[in-house]
């Protein structure tokens, strides 16, 4: 039986952390907390215990939505994945026993997302559903012409073109700039109407904790005086990590975009990283992007357990409430109104 106890310090959570394959920039404490702050979920942060003996660390964020307590590992934008760090082996017994501690703790929804695909036996059987999705992994080993020969002819034009015109990255703290590398961020994504991921205060939050550890490395892109985009990576173990870019879509012909990207690959490959994870798929012309640097898509799973209490409400909902609504939406304004009315 798994049992799941709050970690005793720091100190605890990172000697298991370095000690567990898998682990990933977004399981550490300087993410977690940073995103704890950004978003005002509360943080947990347990040790998986099998015999009492430690086997994995789990963290999750606990909030509401409406009615619905929800435990998060994680959801939607709160990290591109986290998920507990244990043995794949002892995966398909732990969430037996997690999906029956957070059925105690109150919980109607839980979501997981993997760093990397989990075997379908894992979730068959049990009360979680499975869904795939993907990110981008870039090898950056080698000498640095390696690594630029590595990405496709496309993406090494954008790059050459973009210096021509005038562009140049300039490694900075970003925190200054925040206001203006969250204002182009917002920009770009009115236009294709879809929300930011994070506000100004947010990005502020997730990047005072990266500083705080030492883990992240910020850039800006200049045209002159002009600021027309910025990055920030982050690092953990072997690997690099794209956390989040802007540009100033009234640019976007300097490429601007691509030429950050490349500093970051240029940055990993520089300080002997191996892989710089693109974090995430995102829209099919993001992918495409993305596979310009010669990165390959790599499958991820997400697992969502419903408890039995909100899976019996939900299905009330579809079966019986949801075609009473449609009725009424249907029905003659004069029986709408004599129902209103009564």
């Amino acid at each position: 039986m798994y049992t799941f106890r709050p970690v005793h310090s720091d100190a605890e959570w990172n000697l298991l952390l370095q000690a567990l394959p898998g682990a990933t920039v977004f399981h550490t404490l300087e993410w977690l907390r940073g995103i704890e702050a950004a978003r005002g979920h509360r943080l947990r942060t347990l040790v998986i215990q099998r015999a009492d003996e430690p086997v994995g660390l789990f963290p999750m964020f606990f909030f509401r939505r409406r009615l619905v307590k929800v435990c998060s590992s994680s959801f939607r934008a709160d990290s591109p994945y986290l998920g507990p760090l244990v043995d794949p082996a002892l995966l398909g017994e732990m969430l037996d026993d997690f999906a029956r501690w957070i059925r105690h703790q109150g919980v109607g929804y839980s979501a997981i997302t993997f760093p990397r695909q989990i075997a379908p036996e894992v979730s068959t059987g049990r009360r979680f559903s499975r869904a795939q999705s993907d990110t981008y992994l870039a090898d950056v080993t080698g000498s640095h012409d390696a690594v630029f020969a590595r990405c496709q002819k496309r993406c090494r034009e954008v790059i050459r073109k973009s210096r021509r015109r005038g562009v140049e990255i300039v490694e900075s703290d970003l925190r200054p700039f925040i206001d203006r590398h969250a204002e182009m961020a917002l920009g770009v994504l009115a236009r294709q109407g879809l929300p930011p991921l994070f506000s100004r205060d947010e990005l502020r939050s997730i990047l005072d904790s990266l500083h705080a550890g030492g883990r992240v490395h910020c850039v800006r892109a200049m045209l002159g005086e002009q600021m027309i985009g910025g990055s920030f990576f982050a690092h953990f173990g072997d690997t690099a990590y794209a956390i989040h870019t802007a540009t100033d879509y009234d640019y976007v012909e300097y490429g601007a975009a691509t030429l950050l990207m490349w500093e970051g690959m240029s940055w990993a490959n520089r300080n002997g990283f191996r892989t710089l994870d693109f974090t995430g798929a995102g829209r099919p012309s993001l992918s495409f992007w993305k596979e310009s640097f010669g990165a390959r898509r790599t499958p991820i799973t997400r697992l969502k357990w419903v408890s039995p209490g909100l899976s019996a409400s939900m299905w009330v909902l579809r079966r019986g409430v949801a075609p009473l609504l449609r009725a009424v939406a249907l029905a003659p304004a004069w029986l709408r109104e004599a129902a209103a009315a009564v």
